[in-house]
């Protein structure tokens, strides 16, 4: 996934699954900056959202992941 972001950095798919691929390895912290970007790239996609909203939730940032999974 690092590969396709180099080349393109605004692959919304890219940042998605390695955003997705760090929070299964429990690293929430580091997963946000990826999945945050995709939400930013992707604003209709709920799938997207959901992702994130999980992330944010698992930070403890609950009113953050209130607004990501009503989008």
């Amino acid at each position: 996934y690092r590969a396709a972001l180099q080349r393109d950095p605004r692959h919304v798919r890219g940042l998605v699954c390695l955003g997705n691929l760090l929070y299964a390895l429990r690293r929430p912290a580091d997963a946000l900056g990826f999945l945050a970007a995709a939400a930013g790239l992707a604003p209709d996609s709920a799938a997207v959202h959901g992702f994130l909203g999980n992330c944010l939730r698992d930070l403890v940032r609950a009113d953050e992941a209130i607004a990501s999974y009503r989008r």
